[in-house]
């Protein structure tokens, strides 16, 4: 096959390679590029080949996606380019299908950040959702796998993370991932007081509940333990989620003497796992060698409920107040997309006339209390996340 005949190959795979069935055609041509006779004016035509190929690749084909990657870093390109963004964002895909058999972090170390363009740090909105950039993603799992395997991060890694909260500053995964590094570096009270907010925008994600609880220490805050990890454990969508959350419960709970609602979490863990086939682990065992033989199950749903207010103030207590009245009052009724009934609403208004809605049983409050009722509310965004009676 003289060049002619391999370049022009190279551009009809690429061509049809974008219609599907790429990774037949990567297979094809990828024994042109081992045997170097593949023309270098060729060489982005056959990157765009793997790129191709990855993205039509299952999730997987782990190795074969890693063996495409490996052929991709011995091309000679020039950067920055599209197609080197492009690549990026497989990698993040492979990253996120095999955490264990893939290093985010060895990848950028060949990949170079001065691949890096201005459009992979936008942000894009796709069917009405905005979504991260590839920048952000890429960043928020380096740091994420340094933070996994306990190894400090590169100088280059904190400045693309510093850059990447100035350029996003509310994404709340680069948040936690930033209270996660400050509570590894000893700045717990710092890192608890991140999770505080991020809670009080997002009260319904489970695991940062979990995270605000592991910061939670000493005999005096035990209380405050169990109700946050009771938060954790009512947010948790599936059983599946919660086994971590009631090991940590049962543990808080013994330590406080509450052997009999411990054993009622442990057995829980227990029942699970036996019913997906999982090993129970070692903190489970840990746990159970401290109850006493013959001690009784007891629910721990009283205690919970009676702790589960010591959470809701300590979110909410960081937030600045704002005096409000009621001045509107919008009766409940026969939902109009056939939901059933909705609740009462009311309308707020501050001294500065602003006003704002808000649902009175929502937060505990009768909402047949007459016009003029005061409140101090916090808000996020502009949205009532905690209001009270004053």
């Amino acid at each position: 096959m003289d060049t002619n005949e391999i370049m022009q190959r190279v551009s009809d795979g690429f061509e049809k390679a974008k219609h599907g069935d790429a990774v037949n055609i990567y297979k094809d041509t990828s024994d042109l590029f081992d045997q170097g006779i593949l023309p270098e004016s060729k060489h982005y035509a056959y990157g765009w080949i793997i790129y191709y190929a990855l993205h039509q690749s299952a999730a997987a084909d782990v190795a074969q996606r890693r063996a495409m990657l490996g052929r991709y870093f011995r091309l000679r390109l020039k950067i920055p380019h599209k197609l080197h963004s492009m690549i990026l964002t497989e990698a993040v895909r492979l990253r996120r299908d095999a955490p264990d058999h893939f290093s985010m972090i060895g990848f950028m170390k060949l990949w170079d950040a001065k691949n890096l363009r201005e459009g992979d740090w936008r942000r894009k909105e796709i069917d009405g959702k905005r979504t991260s950039s590839l920048a952000e993603k890429m960043i928020g799992l380096c740091v994420n796998e340094a933070l996994e395997a306990n190894e400090p991060i590169s100088d280059e890694l904190k400045a693309l993370f510093k850059k990447a909260l100035k350029e996003f500053p509310g994404s709340p995964n680069l948040l936690r991932l930033r209270a996660k590094l400050l509570e590894r570096e000893g700045y717990k009270k710092e890192a608890a007081e991140i999770y505080r907010r991020l809670i009080a925008q997002s009260a319904a994600t489970y695991y940062l509940w979990s995270d605000l609880a592991a910061l939670t220490e000493g005999k005096y805050n035990r209380r405050l333990k169990v109700a946050l990890l009771y938060k954790a454990l009512k947010h948790a969508a599936h059983e599946e989620f919660r086994g971590k959350i009631r090991i940590s419960l049962a543990e808080t709970l013994i330590e406080g003497g509450a052997f009999g609602e411990a054993l009622h979490e442990l057995q829980s863990v227990a029942a699970t796992y036996a019913a997906n086939g999982w090993h129970l682990p070692p903190r489970h065992q840990r746990a159970m060698a401290k109850i006493a033989e013959g001690t009784e199950t007891k629910d721990p749903a009283p205690f919970y409920l009676k702790a589960e207010p010591l959470a809701d103030r300590h979110i909410y207590e960081v937030l600045p107040r704002t005096e409000m009245r009621k001045d509107y009052h919008k009766p409940g009724g026969e939902s109009r997309f056939g939901k059933g009934q909705t609740p009462d609403a009311w309308r707020l208004r501050d001294s500065e006339g602003a006003t704002r809605w808000m649902t009175p049983s929502r937060f505990g409050i009768d909402p047949s209390l007459p016009l003029g009722t005061r409140l101090s509310v916090g808000l996020i965004d502009g949205k009532i996340v905690c209001a009270e009676l004053i």
